[in-house]
């Protein structure tokens, strides 16, 4: 929870990058790992991704990001993690 809409405190902006950069690398779309923390845009979660999460964008591009479609294996490791159909907050 927050006080201000927009505003989170550190720890939980850092703790995003990380956890962005793992379904980014797992081939997550990035627009649904933005909509899975309630981002409406890819930009900020592209951003914390690449601050916190230590994504390297010579190895995924934006682009890239927005383009992934998994595979079947990683759809089944993507809803394990909770990115799946119908698991947007």
């Amino acid at each position: 929870m927050v006080f201000h809409e927009g505003r989170r405190c550190v720890p939980c902006t850092e703790a995003v990058g990380r956890e962005a950069a793992q379904l980014l690398g797992r081939g997550a779309n990035l627009l649904a790992v933005a909509e899975h923390f309630g981002y409406s845009g890819p930009d900020w979660v592209w951003q914390l991704a690449v601050k916190h999460g230590g994504l390297d964008q010579g190895e995924l591009s934006k682009a890239a990001a927005l383009a992934q479609h998994p595979g079947m294996v990683q759809r089944v490791r993507l809803r394990r993690a909770g990115l799946g159909r119908g698991d947007t907050p």
